[in-house]
């Protein structure tokens, strides 16, 4: 698998990797490294992901998985517990963008439309 693209956390201690298939499209496995000892925390794999976002001033970050049904967990990456989950049926998500504040996340459906989610609506509280 290919690095498909790359990002670094608020103070660029954490480094997410999305590895692609060879088609470059298709993001099978996202692994986070800590920068400073080049270690390996955490790893996500079996399904097809979005890049990850992270929040620009708590340590969370979001791992969308999707397909049928699209998954959205965040993470606490002090402790790698999950603070939410939440699931919709609906297209595979093919992009995704979330608020500097956390409070909506969009997806681009690959049956053309646009999906917009209320966080806090549906259960989130963004703890800093």
């Amino acid at each position: 698998m290919n690095p498909r693209e790359i990002s670094l956390n608020r103070d660029g201690s954490l480094l997410a990797v999305s590895y692609a298939d060879r088609d470059r499209w298709s993001v099978k496995q996202i692994v986070l490294f800590d920068v400073a000892s080049g270690r390996e925390l955490k790893s996500f794999s079996g399904a097809k992901f979005l890049a990850p976002l992270f929040h620009p001033d708590t340590d969370q970050v979001v791992i969308v998985e999707t397909g049928r049904p699209n998954r959205v967990t965040i993470y606490d990456t002090q402790t790698w517990e999950r603070v939410f989950e939440h699931e919709t049926s609906h297209a595979p998500a093919l992009a995704a963008a979330i608020a500097d504040n956390f409070k909506s996340l969009a997806f681009s459906l690959a049956d053309t439309r646009i999906e917009i989610w209320n966080l806090e609506e549906l259960g989130f509280t963004l703890e800093k």
